[in-house]
């Protein structure tokens, strides 16, 4: 009766929810009995690998060939479907070329969104991944083009030209490999260059914004460049025009006078740009004047004389008795009251414009600058004459040009020698043509 009475007692419900947990109960327990013999399994595994290292023999029951990293014919195994050879295989296959690009490109992708610090990380990103040789054009224009970028924001315009035409040429239709190849172009100022690129890339895209932009603030710069030169030309015309009036004035002035003029006879001793005579704005002719002292080998030289200019105050400022006496001259022998001044006769060929003008520049480079002359003998067919003529000290530059038989070579000379001395006698008896005209 009692165990009726318990038995009466118990309720369905209770007795099926006791039986539900000893079965969760049962289960975890063997949940733990199956983790202990995993765990006691691998410990097996590794002393028997302890004990191969070692040396020691391995217990019968392990074979080592049912391992990929000790398995003698691997192929067999494998054809067999054996998972763990399988899986080796998988680890020893290279990721695809196209894979490894991809990849690359989005670590360039990433260091450049991180700012300009990173943009030579970017640029190595984008090259390695050039060098992965993808199989695909459209992909390789896309890392050139990515690269290109970069050096667009580094400025470098050359880099950024050279990748964008071979992405142009891998893949004709990326639009943005044309707006960075005319963006470079546009960075080294060849306009010409960028609207042509520009064309290029509309030809692909008609509509496209940045193109059209681009192309027309390329031609814009071309129209102000174009203005710059057409008015450099034209200032450099009106000078042109300006100097050759001067020219014209400058010979008009000197025939006027009755001045003999002949070709360059010392062009050696000064530089072209200082031998040209000019008219102040009074019409006086300012010459260039040489002094030459052969007994020293020395000379002097005035870029302006006026023709008014007496010889004996050009003179005292040669040798002005409050200056430092010249290196040559220490004992200053050379003075305004003991030297001589001569001028030579007939030492250049007279230059006539006759019939057949020159044209004012080549007449006044003759005049002034001097030529190249082939054969000294016919240029100088009057230098038997040609003799040193004393000067009087009170006469004036222009007077001293107008000597009888004078043929100004180009800009006056004079040749200054100490009075009455030894080598006065000498320079006089060896004449004019004997002196150095290119020292």
């Amino acid at each position: 009766r009692l165990v009726k009475s318990m038995a009466s007692s118990v309720d369905p419900e209770d007795y099926n929810i006791n039986s539900a947990k000893l079965h969760e109960q049962n289960q975890r327990v063997l949940s733990a009995q199956e983790k202990a013999q995993q765990e006691k399994e691998d410990e097996e595994a590794l002393e028997r690998m302890e004990a191969m290292f070692k040396g020691k023999p391995l217990p019968e029951e392990w074979d080592p060939n049912s391992h990929p990293a000790f398995m003698v014919d691997v192929d067999s195994e494998k054809e067999k479907g054996n998972p763990f050879v399988e899986g080796m295989e998988l680890l020893k296959t290279p990721d695809p070329p196209e894979y490894i690009a991809e990849t690359l490109k989005d670590k360039g992708n990433a260091a450049l969104k991180r700012g300009p610090k990173y943009y030579e990380d970017a640029v190595k990103f984008y090259t390695e991944a050039l060098e992965a040789k993808s199989p695909l054009p459209q992909q390789n224009a896309i890392l050139l083009c990515n690269r290109a970028a970069v050096q667009l924001l580094r400025k470098n315009w050359g880099k950024v030209i050279e990748d964008t035409r071979e992405a142009i040429k891998l893949d004709p239709s990326n639009i943005k490999a044309y707006y960075r190849c005319a963006r470079a172009q546009a960075g080294l100022q060849k306009w010409n260059l960028c609207v042509e690129v520009c064309d290029e890339g509309l030809k692909v895209d008609p509509c496209n914004k940045e193109l059209l932009k681009e192309k027309e603030a390329a031609m814009g710069k071309m129209k102000q460049k174009e203005e710059e030169i057409r008015k450099r030309e034209a200032q450099k015309a009106k000078e042109l025009l300006a100097e050759s009036s001067k020219t014209r004035n400058v010979r008009k002035a000197i025939e006027e006078r009755g001045v003999r003029m002949g070709e360059c006879v010392y062009g050696g001793m000064v530089s072209q740009s200082s031998r040209e005579a000019f008219l102040d704005g009074e019409g006086n002719i300012h010459w260039p004047l040489l002094v030459i002292y052969n007994e020293f080998d020395q000379s002097d030289y005035f870029q302006d004389v006026h023709e008014g200019g007496i010889i004996l105050d050009i003179l005292k400022m040669l040798f002005d008795p409050t200056s430092p006496p010249p290196d040559w001259d220490p004992s200053r022998r050379y003075r305004h009251d003991t030297v001589s001044v001569y001028i030579a006769t007939h030492q250049s060929k007279e230059l006539k414009s006759g019939k057949k003008a020159k044209s004012d520049e080549d007449f006044i480079s003759s005049l002034l600058g001097g030529s190249e002359r082939k054969g000294m003998e016919e240029e100088y067919d009057r230098a038997d004459k040609s003799t040193f003529v004393k000067l009087d000290l009170n006469s004036s530059l222009a007077e001293v040009l107008l000597i009888e038989g004078h043929v100004v070579g180009g800009f006056p000379v004079l040749f200054i020698v100490e009075a009455d001395s030894v080598y006065e006698r000498h320079m006089l008896a060896k004449g004019p043509e004997a002196l150095d005209r290119t020292a």
